[in-house]
């Protein structure tokens, strides 16, 4: 078995509230369960990935885009985990993104970001349907990830410190497929705590059944 990174076992120490549980955690992935290397990729990258963010966003190196970049970007990194030759101009990085909050996310999860992400008064299509689903969020955080990316916008109100506090928040996006791409207007309250969870949890949802396999 390879030597754990010290750094990755005191991150998921900090997650699993304790050594023990963090090394038999690492050590399932590190034993390359029947030949496959997937488990100890994922299981690095998650850890690569949110010590970083965690940096960014303790020393203000940037701003909460920076937070959501980073989060698409690792869930975009499973589709190259699986497929490390593929052409990554040839990846539909919103499909890899969908089918993670559509597959790995829990109900509870889910629930958590339809109460805390919801449609403003001020959108256009309020009157028509005011709730929105899991799709839509996804594709709330692809284009925040975008516009990021290009220099476009910087979402510095994204993320409440509790969930009393709402933000309005304008992104542009396509809400569903046969859309074009339009300004909508959301509420936002989800903390950076909360939906920094909801991204460790889910990736480890998938660790877990990566594992089983």
């Amino acid at each position: 078995m390879d030597i754990i990174n010290e750094d990755y076992v005191s991150f998921y120490t900090d997650w699993f509230n304790g050594r023990d549980k963090a090394m038999d955690f690492l050590e399932r992935c590190y034993e390359v369960p029947n030949g496959n290397f997937i488990p100890l990729r994922l299981a690095n990258k998650l850890a690569r990935v949110i010590i970083f963010s965690d940096f960014c966003m303790t020393h203000k190196r940037g701003n909460r885009s920076v937070q959501i970049f980073l989060w698409m970007a690792l869930i975009e990194s499973i589709e190259y985990i699986y497929f490390p030759d593929k052409d990554s101009q040839k990846v539909d990085k919103l499909s890899v993104i969908l089918c993670f909050f559509r597959n790995y996310i829990s109900t509870e999860d889910k629930d958590l970001l339809l109460q805390n992400l919801r449609r403003s008064i001020s959108d256009d299509r309020f009157d028509k349907t005011k709730e929105i689903n899991i799709d839509i969020i996804a594709r709330i955080l692809y284009s925040i990830r975008n516009e990021f990316a290009h220099g476009l916008d910087f979402h510095t109100s994204l993320f409440s410190d509790s969930n009393n506090d709402v933000w309005l928040e304008t992104v542009k996006l396509k809400e569903f497929k046969k859309d074009g791409k339009e300004e909508r207007h959301y509420e936002m309250s989800i903390t950076h705590q909360q939906l920094r969870s909801i991204i460790i949890r889910s990736f480890i949802n998938l660790i877990e059944e990566e594992l089983l396999k």
